[in-house]
């Protein structure tokens, strides 16, 4: 991992106690430019931490027309189970 990397990895995993703690519900575990290790980093943190998982394809509608809903450059692909905790917290907040 290239020195950037580290450190954003590093402030991740030390500040993210404190977003939670300070409302923190979730993490954008899945995205295109993410490496395996950084979406495996991600999604353990989510676990530990107890936030919602979430994945971004960077779908912008006519703007990006090569990208579809969950599906993002790569071998991305969102998985449509990751919704339903989302649309749960969401119903929440009402």
């Amino acid at each position: 991992m290239e020195a950037a990397g580290e450190v954003g990895e590093l402030l991740v995993r030390y500040e993210a106690p404190l977003l939670r703690a300070a409302g923190l519900d979730g993490v954008e575990v899945h995205y295109s430019t993410h490496s395996k290790s950084q979406t495996a980093s991600y999604l353990e943190l989510a676990q530990r931490l107890d936030l919602l998982v979430t994945g971004g394809s960077d779908f912008h509608g006519i703007t990006k027309p090569d990208i579809e809903v969950g599906y993002g450059r790569g071998d991305l692909k969102v998985n449509p189970r990751l919704l339903e905790p989302l649309k749960a917290a969401a119903a929440t907040r009402r």
